[in-house]
Order: structure tokens, then C-alpha cells, then sequence
């Protein structure tokens, strides 16, 4: 999503100061002030996603490392069976 935005903000914003140069006016600062903002806010999801994805694979390599199991059964602890405690 991050890149497909950065893409289409990219491609905005060169369109319209080319659209403003063509018909030679000067283009309006709220109108590069938006596209800029989009531009800025696409690169940060796509910076965003690029390190979940990234920590996501950590943490599979983690899993995979550790034989894909938990250590301890949590279901089975000392404390689920100990009558005493409760």
C-alpha cells in the first residue's frame, strides 16, 4: 500500500507542475502544499511497512531457530494444576 501510494502521490505531484508549467501560471501553494503532505505521509506507511515486514521475518527466523515451539506448555504449568494455591 505504502508504495502503490508513494507512486500515485509522486506522479500527482509531477503532473500538476507540469499542468502548471505548460499553462504558465504559477502553481498555488495550498495545492503543492497537499501534494506534498501525500507524498511525505506515503513514504512514512511505506518506511512503516518496510520494517514490520522486516520484523515479522525476525521473528520468524526466531521461531524457526528455536524449533517453532515454546519452550514451556503454558497450559500445563505448575500453577494451572495446583489446587493448593487457588
Amino acid at each position: 500500500m505504502g508504495a502503490l501510494g508513494l507512486g500515485a502521490s509522486a506522479s500527482l505531484l509531477v503532473i500538476t507542475l507540469l499542468a502548471f508549467e505548460v499553462l504558465g501560471t504559477r502553481a498555488a501553494t495550498s495545492v503543492l502544499a497537499v501534494e506534498v503532505s501525500l507524498l511525505f505521509m506515503s513514504t512514512l506507511v511505506l518506511a512503516l511497512g518496510s520494517i514490520e515486514q522486516r520484523l515479522v521475518e525476525i521473528r520468524l527466523e526466531l521461531m524457526i531457530l528455536n524449533g517453532g515451539m515454546r519452550s514451556v506448555e503454558r497450559r500445563k504449568g505448575p500453577r494451572r494444576n495446583d489446587p493448593e494455591k487457588t
